[in-house]
């Protein structure tokens, strides 16, 4: 693994998660608990990609009973639902913040793992989809990188961490993701033989994925501010990819008339553009 390195974010961007409230507050009842915590994913990747996002996340140096005990100590609301994954979520003037404990996967076979609680931030990282979800960042404004996720916004592209392959076994709504990351993307760069591979395993989504599952997900991706980027052929741009067609004619065959409907219809209006 290439040698991780820190730097300092711009104060501006980081006045915007102590803008959001209940930031602060945790923050504060962590530290005074001595337990480490730190700003995770995508508002940290938002933030260098100078995107305002106010769904913050974190990530924290003890086990999900201890989180929860603290928050409640604190008489802040906690919601367990995820404690099962190692993820409490505290909820502070109606905003929702999902802390998750440091986690390292052992006996991995495929989608199958024992998750265990560590100490160590480079293992809960190396656990981690895309280089730029991988970054860590203090109440301080240092940024923790341990997979040059800066360098791929830089250089406009969706990099797995470690082997794609076994990244998509462990989970394959990971290629459903790669593909809406696209979309968060101006000018994207493709890795060689990504393509190739993300094509070879798309059938799996049916086996491993519902099609409400996949819908959310279709749904999140027109969300994003260069969406096409999602949808289409690279090689020609006026038609739909692979991931696209092929699920269009699941949709089809299985009479999934809302994914149709919902999804389909409007998607085909970006890559058209009608």
């Amino acid at each position: 693994m290439k040698k991780n390195r820190t730097f300092n974010i711009d104060i501006k961007y980081l006045s915007y998660f102590f803008s959001v409230a209940g930031v602060s507050q945790i923050i504060e009842i962590f530290n005074k608990e001595k337990i480490e915590i730190q700003f995770v994913g995508g508002c940290v990747r938002d933030a260098l990609m100078e995107k305002k996002n106010f769904d913050i996340d974190f990530s924290i140096n003890c086990d999900p009973i201890t989180t929860a005990k603290v928050l409640s100590q604190n008489n802040i609301a906690v919601l367990e639902y995820g404690k099962i994954y190692g993820t409490i979520t505290a909820v502070i003037q109606k905003n929702k913040f999902e802390i998750t404990s440091l986690r390292e996967d052992q006996n991995q076979s495929g989608r199958y793992t024992d998750i265990i609680y560590t100490n160590d931030w480079s293992k809960d990282a190396r656990r981690r989809d895309f280089t730029f979800n991988a970054m860590y960042m203090s109440p301080s404004g240092i940024i923790t990188d341990y997979y040059f996720g800066k360098n791929d916004i830089q250089l406009q592209t969706v990099r797995f961490i470690g082997d794609i392959e076994e990244r998509l076994q462990e989970d394959y709504l990971r290629i459903l993701r790669y593909f809406r990351f696209l979309g968060i993307l101006q000018n994207v760069n493709i890795i060689q033989n990504y393509e190739k591979i993300l094509q070879k395993n798309i059938f799996q989504l049916r086996n491993h994925v519902t099609h409400e599952r996949i819908r959310d997900e279709i749904l999140k991706m027109l969300k994003n501010t260069f969406n096409k980027n999602s949808f289409v052929n690279f090689v020609n741009p006026n038609e739909a990819n692979d991931l696209i067609k092929t699920i269009k004619q699941w949709w089809i065959e299985d009479k999934y008339q809302l994914g149709l409907d919902r999804c389909m219809n409007k998607v085909e209006k970006i890559i058209f553009g009608i």
